[in-house]
């Protein structure tokens, strides 16, 4: 055989190599691309909420990450992940302001795959009905203007205010703005000395009620 020969096969053995190569990557890629009910799942999960809330519920619910564990569960552990479900859901929707759904999981372990079906009533949101914000201290009793404001503007102003809808996210932040408004002038010292969330589910509302103790003032500048 001549040299330009050996090289025209050479040639063609490292086209069909790189073809092969492309081919297997090409496959990979679209059984990644296929839905997650197309692959080979230990167990299929149905969803059955409200388009705003389904979304999350199948980013977050442990039982839907399961499905494709190297080591799928069995019939006893799936059971449990669909009980555990019905716990997380519940939180999920209760950071949404729905404190009191209706939900239930069915799990369907005689089918191939097994099924589990979550089923959600997110029920009517939480609003806040009483507000009740505290301040107590020196700047209680302070006649300066800017501390008059900041009172106002913690007690009046406070961000989670009557008719608002409940969520503990916008609690949470309710309390730190009503704390700096007391804290970033002169009263550095002050915090929190009580906070309660009283939820009533069967009637859908939240009662809040904060305390803030304002500490000494603090002078800045030269002594």
């Amino acid at each position: 055989m001549r040299v330009a020969d050996r090289d025209e096969s050479l040639r063609a053995r490292c086209a069909l190599r790189s073809l092969r190569t492309g081919l297997a990557a090409l496959s990979l890629a679209a059984l990644f691309a296929l839905p997650a009910a197309a692959r080979d799942e230990s167990y299929r999960v149905e969803i059955k909420a409200p388009r705003s809330l389904k979304k999350a519920l199948e980013t977050d619910l442990d039982l839907m990450r399961w499905r494709e564990a190297e080591e799928p569960p069995d019939a006893e552990l799936l059971t449990r992940l669909a009980s555990e479900a019905e716990t997380q859901a519940r939180e999920i929707l209760a950071t949404r302001g729905y404190v009191s759904p209706r939900m239930r999981c069915e799990v369907f372990t005689g089918e191939a795959p097994m099924r589990v079906r979550v089923v959600v009533e997110r029920g009517p949101v939480t609003r806040v009905r009483v507000v009740n914000v505290e301040i107590r201290g020196a700047i209680a009793e302070s006649s300066d203007p800017l501390d008059v404001q900041a009172l106002a503007e913690a007690r009046d102003g406070f961000a989670l205010a009557n008719g608002m809808i409940f969520t503990q996210e916008r609690w949470t932040a309710a309390k730190a703005q009503a704390l700096d408004r007391i804290a970033r002038r002169r009263w550095p010292a002050a915090r929190i000395v009580a906070n309660e969330a009283k939820l009533d589910p069967a009637q859908a509302r939240a009662e809040l009620s904060l305390t803030i103790d304002s500490g000494p003032p603090f002078a800045f500048g030269e002594v």
